[in-house]
């Protein structure tokens, strides 16, 4: 038994799904369980029955575990319970014996220990929990107990905030990147700069262009006292980089910070094409050769067009094309091949008819 508790929830499962099968293998060849009143053919989980790890290995298909399982039990042994490697019908009986003993509200110290359960819960279902502490909030996001549906979870956050909670850091690295990027406007208004600060690098790539505005303003708020020690201030706002404005993305350029290609091309495209080809130069600094094999990025495409093509040349030197030409200067035609020269006509003299005019000895007299 000490083996099998100290097993991860997946190696669990599978120890659990082989001794039930074992079992139903075993109960073919032996005398049947005599039905109780509430037809469980196997042993009862009652108030009275006590709890153990090999409990469930009987309940060889939900329905039994159905009319096995009493409220008492599960009341008593929620917990517990859940903290098995249940399949999902099994979790669903345990859902319907919970909504039978709290129809209204499933309390919050039960939240707390729904673990995989609560996945099965619609967002509708959710907005009904009164989840009023981080710790519930907490446990109920932790992801060992498998992945949220966005639905599922943008109503989870609603409701915690709704309900007067705030987001800590503890939180928000729990919630991580995608679901903090799926909360409203306004619940990350109400996200303090302290806390960002204190969270560390959270991925916000799947973020609108205004949330990722906002989350940059917290950011820097949250780093403006490392911001006479560039490189590790660079390194705190990084992830934050993709709501920066141009003018803050010229002062990083004079700080020699090296940025890499994946951040410079999650820059709002729109600030980027405010920047010159020598702040480019200067903001990736030793990754510029880089920047060549991302020509074909639209980003860097557009910003290319808006550069004069001289100082692609000249300033950067990687053989990016599709800069402006400078005004005054037009392309020179190309020589032209042999087939399209045109001789120049040549004009000849007209010939004389020597019988039309006499030569001078013709026309003297004869001696």
């Amino acid at each position: 038994m000490a083996t099998y508790s100290s097993q991860g929830r997946s190696q669990r499962e599978k120890a659990l799904t082989l001794l039930r099968a074992f079992a139903a293998a075993s109960a073919s060849s032996q005398p049947r369980w005599k039905r109780n009143a509430d037809g469980c053919l196997s042993t009862p989980l009652t108030a009275s029955t006590d709890f153990n790890d090999f409990l469930f290995i009987d309940y060889t298909t939900s329905e039994q575990f159905d009319l096995c399982l009493s409220n008492e039990f599960l009341k008593a042994n929620l917990g517990p319970l859940l903290q098995e490697p249940l399949p999902v019908e099994y979790q669903l009986v345990v859902k319907k014996k919970l909504k039978q003993i709290y129809p209204r509200a499933i309390p919050e110290k039960q939240l707390k220990v729904l673990g995989p359960l609560s996945r099965q819960y619609t967002a509708a279902e959710i907005s009904q929990w009164m989840v009023t502490s981080s710790d519930t909030l907490s446990a109920l996001l932790d992801p060992l107990d498998g992945t949220w549906e966005p639905p599922q979870v943008q109503q989870l956050l609603s409701r915690y905030l709704a309900l007067g909670g705030t987001l800590t850091s503890s939180l928000l690295q729990k919630i991580g990147g995608r679901d903090l990027c799926d909360l409203q406007e306004e619940q990350i208004d109400e996200i303090s700069p302290e806390e960002i600060g204190v969270a560390g690098q959270l991925n916000i790539s799947s973020c609108s262009q205004t949330k990722k505005d906002q989350l940059y303003r917290k950011a820097q708020e949250a780093f403006a006292g490392q911001a006479g020690a560039t490189r590790v201030y660079y390194c705190q706002i990084q992830p934050y980089l993709g709501g920066a404005p141009a003018k803050d993305l010229k002062d990083l350029a004079k700080a020699d910070v090296d940025m890499d290609m994946d951040t410079f091309l999650a820059l709002n495209p729109e600030e980027l094409q405010k920047l010159s080809v020598t702040d480019v130069k200067n903001l990736l600094g030793e990754n510029l050769p880089y920047l060549k094999a991302a020509e074909n990025e639209t980003v860097v495409m557009r910003w290319v067009k808006r550069q004069p093509q001289r100082e692609l040349d000249c300033v950067l030197g990687i053989g990016l094309q599709g800069g402006t030409e400078e005004p005054g200067t037009t392309p020179q035609p190309p020589p032209p091949t042999p087939a399209s020269v045109t001789p120049t006509p040549t004009t000849l003299p007209t010939p004389i008819a020597s019988s039309s005019h006499p030569t001078a000895q013709s026309s003297a007299a004869p001696p």
